[in-house]
């Protein structure tokens, strides 16, 4: 895991939700960086954007979404109400039901992987589409 030190302890991403946040950065995905949003460089530092100029070039950088910002994402395609169908050590299922009542099941590693995970899979069934 890569980790960096905060008030607290350290806050941890795996290398699970590190390679789902450079592959929503390939997708296309993008954010608006905020200061306090971790970031990840190419050759794996993990950063916290602190408000001191380091998030002017933000392509120079992989952004790692908050949980919330992976669920407003979502929202805006028509996926919501993310339900936890398990939750046990090193495996979470959660269920999104469509505007259509279609459901989307994720199993990853964390919360937040499943919620990049089903972001992928909502980005690449919209380009099918196209």
């Amino acid at each position: 895991m890569a980790s960096h030190e905060r008030r607290g302890g350290p806050l941890k991403f795996s290398k699970e939700e590190i390679r789902l946040a450079r592959a929503l950065d390939d997708h296309g995905v993008l954010w608006r960086p905020r200061i306090g949003d971790w970031y990840v460089t190419r050759d794996g530092f993990v950063g916290l954007l602190k408000g001191e100029g380091e998030g002017l070039d933000c392509r120079a950088f992989t952004w790692i979404p908050r949980w919330l910002d992976c669920r407003a994402w979502l929202r805006e395609r028509g996926w919501g109400y993310p339900e936890v169908i398990v939750d046990s050590p090193g495996q979470v299922t959660l269920a999104l039901r469509g505007t259509d009542e279609d459901e989307l099941q994720v199993t990853c590693g964390s919360d937040l992987a499943c919620m990049m995970e089903a972001m992928l899979r909502v980005d690449a069934g919209q380009k099918e589409a196209l």
